[in-house]
């Protein structure tokens, strides 16, 4: 790896940690920004070759929970055993962005593959976090699965929507920067 490889993963890595701290603690701003965790461990997946980054942005998440927790910024009734399920959830979205990664040169083809490993990827890490959450907590309460299944479910589009919101406009980017190298001559 190449020093500017270095500096540049050294920089998205911050970028990650920071579009996690400053958007899982709420109250940070005046407003509430969307949740960029399943974002960037999908961006950690797709361009940070060392499995240790998860680890780390597990860690910045888990602090994060925790001081809004301890500050009263969040309600500790989102602290249950249920918890512990978001690191496999996570873990399917970072797995996700790895494949993203292995589709092959940045183009088109490249950009619908890995929305579509974007779309399973959190689709997943839903599946997993909401069904971690009733076998825990929820299955105690007589709510039958399916009646879970359901109300549960019309949380997905919001869920989805806050990684969208972060990766699109960065997987465009990404391929309107590999297009635009591709385009310019290269000096003589």
């Amino acid at each position: 790896m190449t020093s500017s490889n270095r500096k540049g993963n050294d920089r998205l890595a911050l970028s990650l940690v920071l579009a996690i701290a400053l958007t899982r603690i709420p109250g940070i701003f005046s407003f509430q920004l969307p949740d960029a965790t399943l974002a960037a461990f999908f961006l950690g997946g797709l361009a940070l070759a060392q499995p240790r980054s998860f680890g780390w942005l597990l860690l910045v998440a888990f602090l994060a929970d925790w001081v809004a927790f301890q500050t009263g910024l969040a309600p500790g009734s989102c602290l249950t055993p249920a918890y512990v399920f978001l690191v496999p959830a996570y873990g399917l979205v970072w797995g996700a962005g790895r494949l993203a990664g292995k589709c092959g040169p940045i183009g088109y083809l490249w950009l619908v593959n890995a929305m579509l490993w974007v779309l399973l990827g959190v689709s997943a890490a839903f599946i997993v976090s909401n069904a971690g959450f009733y076998a825990a907590t929820a299955a105690a309460t007589g709510l039958g699965g399916w009646a879970y299944a359901e109300t549960v479910g019309r949380y997905f589009p919001a869920y989805a929507g806050d990684a969208l919101v972060y990766l699109v406009p960065v997987l465009l980017a990404v391929l309107w920067s590999s297009q635009s190298r591709r385009a310019s001559p290269s000096p003589a």
